[in-house]
């Protein structure tokens, strides 16, 4: 008799990061019989009361309580199934053991939260990628607080633990080679590791035939700099900070509300603006004389520097030991900026000083993003599972 098949999440569809992988997730499993299991997303109760909606703030403690019972009650009910779950931090680790023990499990892994309490493992004081946790869940540093969800650091640790313990009835989904490298140097060299990727269809709007500099043609008269990620540590917010203090006379931008840099000093030649893909971002990218997606952590596949790569010839990353941006073929073009600022900044200035590029991508380029565009890695697993 076939297994029921089950995709249990934490975080439901919705805008950017885990919520638009699952946009696409979503109607892959169902297409292929698999009955889905999420907590319906809710608005920022921070927000809401930053914005002074207390009832509005009031409703949604109330959708959270209710959201939470009907998803324990769901998960509860699933026995001698196959799963493929996400995002233990948000869909409960409590949950995430339960159903390891009466189902076969596969996690699909988004982060580092498997050996990092802070999910991004970039270190909190020296703001770099950092593995001291990996292997060894005791040199976790007295700075670290457990993220997305603020829980107890001793209970995440005891549930990183217990993780170690049920590791070897897991198999872990990997976006790419360095996150399966990562998962068999912390839970050891036998772990059951299947590479998938990742493809959050955030492309499928791509058009490599259309000149990917818009509204400004060639002719960049006020070159900037654009950060493309969240105005976040480990998405390389500070790097940019003081990258931009090392060029004062290059305009730099990130797109954020300057709300968002938490009383950051900024020099002046930043500027913030409040706009995301869908209303701005996209043009911002494509009229950059320079991309940078200077992720701090081991990042897996990031749906915005394969968009960078998409919209902007040039792309600049930072040095990584296991982010995914090592593993980016060299004919791609992407600029590998080091960890010292002044450094990078040399090796910045002589990419913006060059003659305007030509209005389309490289072969290669273009070639390793359909490549990206068209992959089925996580259709052609479940349509086997």
């Amino acid at each position: 008799m076939a297994k029921d098949k089950y995709l249990v999440s934490g975080i439901g569809p919705g805008p950017g990061g885990v919520g638009a992988l699952m946009q696409n997730l979503v109607p892959v499993a169902k297409r292929y019989g698999f009955r889905v299991v999420v907590k319906q997303n809710c608005p920022s109760i921070r927000k809401l009361l930053a914005q002074k909606q207390y009832l509005q703030a009031t409703n949604v403690v109330c959708q959270r309580l209710l959201r939470e019972i009907r998803f324990s009650l769901r998960t509860r009910s699933i026995r001698g199934s196959k799963i493929i779950f996400l995002h233990p931090q948000t869909a409960g680790f409590k949950t995430l053991f339960r159903l390891t023990k009466e189902n076969e499990l596969f996690l699909y892994v988004m982060d580092n939260s498997f050996f990092c309490i802070r999910s991004y493992n970039c270190h909190p004081i020296e703001k770099t990628e950092c593995l001291k946790c990996l292997g060894c869940l005791s040199n976790v540093s007295s700075q670290c607080s457990p993220f997305p969800v603020s829980i107890d650091r001793e209970k995440n640790l005891g549930w990183l633990n217990q993780l170690r313990s049920l590791a070897p009835k897991i198999t872990f989904l990997c976006q790419n080679n360095s996150q399966s490298k990562l998962l068999k140097m912390h839970f050891g060299a036998n772990t059951r590791c299947i590479v998938i990727g990742m493809n959050t269809g955030e492309l499928r709007q791509w058009n490599p035939e259309k000149p990917f500099i818009t509204s400004s043609g060639n002719k960049r008269t006020k070159p900037f700099i654009l950060f493309h990620g969240a105005a976040t540590e480990p998405k390389g917010v500070d790097y940019v900070i003081r990258l931009a203090i090392q060029m004062p006379s290059q305009k730099f931008i990130i797109p954020a509300p300057l709300k968002a840099l938490d009383q950051r000093v900024l020099p002046e030649n930043i500027e913030c603006r409040d706009v995301t893909w869908l209303n701005g971002l996209r043009e911002l990218t494509q009229e950059a004389a320079l991309v940078i997606n200077p992720s701090m952590w081991s990042a897996p596949i990031e749906g915005a520097l394969i968009k960078s790569l998409a919209y902007n010839q040039n792309v600049a990353t930072v040095k990584t030991q296991h982010g995914y941006e090592r593993e980016i073929p060299d004919e791609v073009g992407l600029l590998r900026l080091p960890h010292d600022v002044s450094e990078a900044a040399v090796l910045i200035n002589d990419i913006i000083k060059r003659p305007n590029s030509p209005a389309r991508l490289s072969e290669s380029r273009l070639e390793w993003l359909e490549q990206q565009k068209k992959s089925k890695k996580f259709e052609h697993f479940i349509a086997e599972l």
